[in-house]
């Protein structure tokens, strides 16, 4: 049936769900894109904390905590990640400095069981979990030892992803691993731990 204008009503109906497809279409291929900036520029950070930490030559004499005072003054200084205090974000952990990552979460930098030991943990997706986790083991040149998440609940235990000290991880973590290690809940806490030297 023909509309008075003279176009059927199937053209006016169609034409604004087409329009809105298109729109959701392009809004996901954005928020696609989005994502993956932030996944580059988190992995930038732990790959620019891990490289200022060995650069700063910390032996086993330094205690741990003045370590890491000392290697976040390092990066506070350099400008390129913004440093913040815990206490700002979580007002739980005062005291504690770290660094923002890209989804506004805080990433708690330790040098612990000693200064040549790095260990960071942060806030972030499943997804963004998964695939950090999986960039980081693949890559044994960046000397990361242990691989661990959890769901970011209080109480909650980390689950360890991987070990490089096992050797059922000669090809890094199994995909089922991986996936459970990271959970499905909204939020998890990824820990990362390099050996410095």
């Amino acid at each position: 049936m023909k509309h008075a204008s003279g176009f059927r009503w199937e053209v006016i109906v169609s034409v604004p769900l087409v329009v809105a497809a298109v729109a959701v279409g392009l809004w996901l291929a954005v928020e696609g894109a989005y994502e993956n900036v932030r996944l580059a520029r988190a992995t930038d950070q732990i790959l620019d904390t891990v490289a200022v930490a060995r650069n700063m030559g910390l032996d086993n004499a330094t205690p741990e905590d003045k370590a890491t005072k000392n290697l976040l003054d390092q990066l506070e200084r350099s400008g390129t990640m913004h440093i913040a205090a815990a206490g700002d974000m979580d007002p739980g952990a005062p005291g504690t400095r770290g660094i923002i990552n890209p989804w506004g979460g805080f990433m708690d930098v330790k040098l612990a069981p000693s200064a040549q030991t790095l260990r960071l943990t942060t806030h972030l997706s499943p997804t963004a979990c998964r695939r950090l986790v999986l960039f980081f083991s693949k890559t044994r040149s960046l000397g990361v030892q242990r691989v661990e998440a959890r769901d970011d609940v209080l109480g909650v235990a980390f689950r360890q992803i991987y070990d490089a000290s096992s050797n059922l991880n000669v090809n890094g973590p199994e995909p089922f691993a991986i996936k459970v290690g990271c959970g499905f809940s909204n939020q998890v806490m990824l820990a990362l731990t390099f050996r410095l030297r």
